[in-house]
Protein backbone atom coordinates (compact mmCIF):
# COMPACT_ATOMS: atom_id res chain seq x y z
CA UNK A 1 0.00 0.00 0.00
CA UNK A 2 1.25 3.50 -0.84
CA UNK A 3 2.25 5.84 1.95
CA UNK A 4 -0.32 8.47 0.97
CA UNK A 5 -3.04 5.82 1.34
CA UNK A 6 -1.75 4.88 4.79
CA UNK A 7 -1.70 8.52 5.89
CA UNK A 8 -5.22 8.95 4.55
CA UNK A 9 -6.35 5.92 6.55
CA UNK A 10 -4.81 7.41 9.69
CA UNK A 11 -6.63 10.69 9.10
CA UNK A 12 -9.94 8.90 8.56
CA UNK A 13 -9.42 6.65 11.59
CA UNK A 14 -8.63 9.62 13.85
CA UNK A 15 -11.58 11.61 12.50
CA UNK A 16 -14.02 8.74 13.05
CA UNK A 17 -12.60 8.01 16.50
CA UNK A 18 -13.57 11.55 17.44
CA UNK A 19 -17.02 11.20 15.89
CA UNK A 20 -16.38 13.94 13.33
CA UNK A 21 -17.69 14.15 9.78
CA UNK A 22 -15.46 15.39 6.99
CA UNK A 23 -17.56 18.57 6.94
CA UNK A 24 -16.82 19.07 10.64
CA UNK A 25 -13.07 18.85 10.06
CA UNK A 26 -13.30 21.32 7.17
CA UNK A 27 -15.33 23.72 9.33
CA UNK A 28 -12.72 23.55 12.11
CA UNK A 29 -9.94 24.23 9.59
CA UNK A 30 -11.91 27.18 8.23
CA UNK A 31 -12.37 28.60 11.76
CA UNK A 32 -8.61 28.29 12.27
CA UNK A 33 -8.00 30.40 9.16
CA UNK A 34 -7.33 27.60 6.70
CA UNK A 35 -9.30 26.29 3.78
CA UNK A 36 -9.93 22.77 2.61
CA UNK A 37 -12.94 21.39 0.75
CA UNK A 38 -14.71 18.26 1.91
CA UNK A 39 -14.11 16.63 -1.49
CA UNK A 40 -10.37 17.22 -1.16
CA UNK A 41 -10.32 15.78 2.36
CA UNK A 42 -12.20 12.76 1.04
CA UNK A 43 -9.57 12.26 -1.67
CA UNK A 44 -6.79 12.54 0.93
CA UNK A 45 -8.48 9.95 3.15
CA UNK A 46 -8.79 7.58 0.20
CA UNK A 47 -5.12 8.01 -0.72
CA UNK A 48 -5.86 9.64 -4.08
CA UNK A 49 -3.69 12.73 -3.56
CA UNK A 50 -0.06 11.91 -4.32
CA UNK A 51 1.60 15.24 -3.52
CA UNK A 52 -0.02 16.96 -0.60
CA UNK A 53 1.27 20.14 0.99
CA UNK A 54 2.69 19.60 4.45
CA UNK A 55 0.71 22.69 5.44
CA UNK A 56 -2.50 20.83 4.53
CA UNK A 57 -1.54 17.84 6.68
CA UNK A 58 -0.68 20.26 9.47
CA UNK A 59 -4.10 21.95 9.18
CA UNK A 60 -5.82 18.56 9.34
CA UNK A 61 -3.78 17.47 12.36
CA UNK A 62 -4.61 20.75 14.16
CA UNK A 63 -8.31 20.34 13.38
CA UNK A 64 -8.20 16.81 14.78
CA UNK A 65 -6.19 17.97 17.79
CA UNK A 66 -3.32 15.55 17.17
CA UNK A 67 0.37 16.06 16.51
CA UNK A 68 1.23 15.78 12.83
CA UNK A 69 3.51 12.77 13.39
CA UNK A 70 0.57 10.78 14.77
CA UNK A 71 -0.84 10.70 11.24
CA UNK A 72 2.37 8.92 10.17
CA UNK A 73 2.93 6.83 13.29
CA UNK A 74 1.75 3.44 12.05
CA UNK A 75 3.69 3.55 8.79
CA UNK A 76 6.40 0.97 8.62
CA UNK A 77 6.81 0.46 4.90
CA UNK A 78 9.45 0.87 2.26
CA UNK A 79 9.20 4.00 0.16
CA UNK A 80 11.43 4.14 -2.88
CA UNK A 81 13.69 1.46 -1.41
CA UNK A 82 14.13 3.32 1.88
CA UNK A 83 12.38 2.81 5.18
CA UNK A 84 10.07 5.72 5.91
CA UNK A 85 11.06 7.15 9.27
CA UNK A 86 8.36 8.91 11.32
CA UNK A 87 11.19 10.77 13.13
CA UNK A 88 11.56 12.90 10.01
CA UNK A 89 7.91 13.87 10.29
CA UNK A 90 8.39 14.82 13.94
CA UNK A 91 11.10 17.23 12.79
CA UNK A 92 8.72 18.65 10.18
CA UNK A 93 6.14 19.15 12.95
CA UNK A 94 8.69 21.17 14.94
CA UNK A 95 9.48 23.30 11.88
CA UNK A 96 5.78 23.94 11.28
CA UNK A 97 5.41 25.17 14.85
CA UNK A 98 8.25 27.68 14.35
CA UNK A 99 7.32 28.93 10.90
CA UNK A 100 4.16 29.98 9.13
CA UNK A 101 3.42 30.01 5.45
CA UNK A 102 2.72 27.66 2.62
CA UNK A 103 4.96 24.69 2.08
CA UNK A 104 5.06 22.30 -0.82
CA UNK A 105 7.25 19.56 0.60
CA UNK A 106 7.02 16.27 -1.22
CA UNK A 107 7.09 13.63 1.49
CA UNK A 108 6.55 10.55 -0.63
CA UNK A 109 7.25 9.39 -4.14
Amino acid sequence: MRIEALVGQQIRQERKKQGLRQEDVCDIIHKQGGKIRREYLSQIERGLIKNIRINTIHQISKALGVKIYKLFSTIDVYAESEIFKPDAVIEIDKIMLRQKGKYNIKIWG
